[in-house]
């Protein structure tokens, strides 16, 4: 996520930095070289982002983090700007992640009525953590028919953008004629 080796796309408080991974005892990035270090200070500061997203649809937000101590709360929300701060999800990530060791966390929202929202990475108190890899995918609902078939590996959802393999076997007597979308063959392997 911060492969570029700065802020990107985010604005950001003086308490987040990039850095290379393993460098002053950080620990490797997750993804890439390169990941944001957290140094609480105590006040409320953070690393913020507007993203696009398609008014009521689902999201999964997703990131890997990594504190180095049990002093350190970091706060993730997705929040709808409005003029009441309404949030639409937080995730609040404190003493109940292991220390000394990359976590994953992921929460899911919807988007309601909005075509923005905005993402925050939030620091309190004090303490170093590390954030890498953060993401947001739109949640697809999958919905699959066979004529004189069946076909496997199709998940109720999946994050647009993942690549799944799914397969279609014909009926006795059957030939396999292609996968459709709305319609349209898109492909003639089965």
């Amino acid at each position: 996520s911060f492969e570029m080796g700065d802020f990107t796309g985010w604005n950001a408080h003086s308490d987040f930095t990039v850095i290379n991974g393993s460098a002053d005892d950080a620990p490797a990035a997750k993804d890439g070289s390169k990941l944001a270090k957290v140094t609480g200070t105590g006040d409320w500061h953070g690393l913020t982002q507007d993203i696009t997203v398609e008014k009521n649809c689902n999201y999964r937000l997703s990131f890997w983090y990594y504190k180095t101590d049990n002093n350190n709360i970091i706060a993730l929300k997705a929040g709808i700007p409005s003029d009441d701060d309404c949030m639409i999800s937080v995730k609040w990530l404190n003493n109940w992640l292991a220390s000394n060791k990359w976590v994953k966390v992921s929460f899911k929202f919807n988007s309601g009525e909005n075509t923005t929202c905005n993402l925050f990475l939030l620091s309190q108190k004090t303490g170093v953590a590390y954030v890498d890899d953060v993401s947001i995918k739109k949640i697809v609902n999958v919905t699959t028919t066979a004529e004189n078939g069946t076909i496997s590996g199709v998940p109720t959802t999946v994050y647009q953008g993942d690549k799944l393999t799914v397969t279609a076997v014909p009926n006795a007597g059957y030939a396999f004629d292609g996968w459709y979308k709305n319609g349209v063959r898109v492909a003639n392997t089965s």
